[in-house]
């Protein structure tokens, strides 16, 4: 048991069914609650927790071939800080690096990491930290806006939504937008046109199978 670092894919037909799973090169580090995310031609996976280690602060990219297969695992540097359980988000032109947890304690912090012509991150600078600490949560993006979705604050599951408007540079306030209908944390959540789709996770009372949704301003 433990962590692991298998990857696995599936080919997506144009009726949107995902065909047979089939294994890809494992992580640098087999890890659990890691953050990943798409930029351009590359995955990107960032941080985790490895059995028997601790907390990593790895940050790994592998190039999608033509035929939808990844390549090899090539390190882009390290996080700011060791971090599992936090977010890993694109917005134009930068990542941001949302909350997460140092093994001791949920994190408040938010680091924006800005891409190159090639989506490869630079240096990374520190963002308006997050109204309160957060591990555990998901988090979307619409346009140039990112919400950060439930989570755990250290010491309970949380229903609270909180979102910025992140400038094409520098910093931007973070907001209070509608919170959970429940206090979740490990939920799934994705962007469905103008909607921000909310899906599962866990709260006081156990695993949930609730599916929130809730229009997004300005799309």
């Amino acid at each position: 048991n433990g962590s692991r670092a298998e990857v696995w894919s599936a080919d997506i037909s144009s009726a949107g069914v995902p065909g047979k799973w089939e294994a890809e090169l494992p992580l640098p580090d087999p890890a659990y609650f890691p953050a990943a995310a798409l930029a351009g031609n590359k995955i990107y996976v960032s941080g985790g927790y490895k059995s028997g280690s601790g907390v990593l602060a790895g940050f790994s990219y592998s190039a999608i071939g033509n035929d939808g297969t990844l390549g090899a695992w090539t390190s882009a540097g390290t996080l700011p800080a060791p971090l599992y359980a936090h977010s890993l988000t694109l917005l134009p032109g930068r990542f941001l690096i949302a909350g997460g947890k140092d093994g001791a304690s949920a994190r408040s912090e938010v680091w924006s990491c800005a891409l190159d012509a090639g989506a490869y991150p630079g240096a990374c600078s520190a963002y308006t930290p997050l109204p309160s600490p957060r591990y555990g949560h998901k988090a979307a993006a619409a346009a140039n806006r990112l919400y950060v979705i439930g989570g755990n604050n250290g010491s309970a599951a949380q229903p609270q939504v909180f979102t910025s408007s992140v400038p094409a540079s520098g910093t931007a306030p973070w907001e209070a937008a509608a919170p959970l209908p429940a206090a979740r944390q490990f939920v799934a959540a994705e962007v469905i046109g103008p909607r921000l789709n909310v899906f599962g996770g866990s709260g006081p009372s156990g695993a949930s199978n609730a599916v929130y949704a809730a229009a997004l301003r300005g799309t």
